[in-house]
């Protein structure tokens, strides 16, 4: 389904929530996590190799507030004016956009803090979301504001040496896919 969805078009990271990587079900005789469910070399599809997404909440929606405040470095793309937001989003109508983002504006608007008592008469909340809010659409969002975006990336990737940690971490990567392969996981 994804696949089909996705057509021809090129993706630079798939960024999942946390929660998809615990190894909380058992097949093939080993612990398994819906992660690795998507790299199953039986499952006649193409293979999706998934990213944590950064979870922490505080951080996330700051970062979505900084994309929609006005910044002087940002030019609207449909009025041209400038100071603008970074961040846009393009409502579901009958006439000329059929395909839209409501839901995660409206689960933008509803997104609320945990709440967790009174004091003095005033409501006080907690830094954690409240639970009772629907948060498809919004969770995405927040992976999405919080990644490295493509042009901080540098255009060629930079050399890791060889006996560096990044380069024995990259190592250990490169041979837990092979291991995985050799389970039948892999591509």
């Amino acid at each position: 389904m994804i696949a089909e969805l996705s057509g021809d078009e090129k993706y630079y990271g798939n960024y999942a929530d946390p929660a998809i990587f615990n190894k909380a079900q058992q097949k093939y005789d080993v612990r398994w996590s819906t992660a690795d469910e998507y790299l199953d070399a039986k499952i006649k599809a193409p293979k999706i190799m998934w990213l944590r997404a950064n979870n922490d909440e505080m951080s996330t929606r700051n970062a979505i507030g900084e994309l929609l405040q006005l910044n002087a470095g940002v030019t609207n793309l449909f009025t041209s004016e400038s100071p603008a937001p970074a961040l846009y989003f393009l409502k579901k109508n009958d006439k000329n956009n059929l395909n839209g983002c409501n839901h995660v504006i409206n689960q933008l608007q509803a997104a609320k803090h945990k709440k967790i008592g009174t004091f003095n008469g005033k409501d006080e909340y907690s830094d954690e979301r409240d639970g009772n809010v629907a948060d498809h659409a919004y969770d995405p969002l927040r992976y999405y504001c919080i990644i490295p975006k493509m042009n901080d990336l540098p255009e060629k990737p930079i050399e890791i040496p060889q006996f560096s940690f990044n380069g024995h971490l990259r190592r250990t990567r490169i041979n837990r896919f092979r291991n995985y392969k050799g389970r039948g996981l892999g591509r």
